[in-house]
């Protein structure tokens, strides 16, 4: 069972950025989090959260997500431990 799901970014301003406008926009059921050290090395944002369709209103806020976004990730949780996997949208 995926527990939910990171939009991993290009750069830290971008995760910012669309995490403030989607707020703006009166989304709150977002999260803004640090990118876990698994996925990406460097320490940037990534954006958490609980359904797959909700990677809608980035879409909605953001247009091409192609330009700034990364990778999208599932999050599952076995035995204590974590596990990331890339999924396509």
């Amino acid at each position: 069972m995926k527990e939910y799901y990171i939009a991993v970014f290009k750069s830290k301003n971008y995760a910012m950025q669309i995490f403030y406008t989607l707020e703006n926009h009166g989304y709150y059921f977002f999260n803004l989090i640090s990118t876990p050290a698994q996925i990406s090395g460097g320490c940037g944002y990534s954006i958490k959260f609980n359904r797959l369709s909700d990677i809608e209103y980035f879409r909605i806020v953001a247009g091409d997500l192609n330009s700034i976004l990364q990778g999208v990730y599932s999050v599952e949780r076995i035995n204590g431990k974590r596990y990331y996997e890339n999924i396509t949208i």
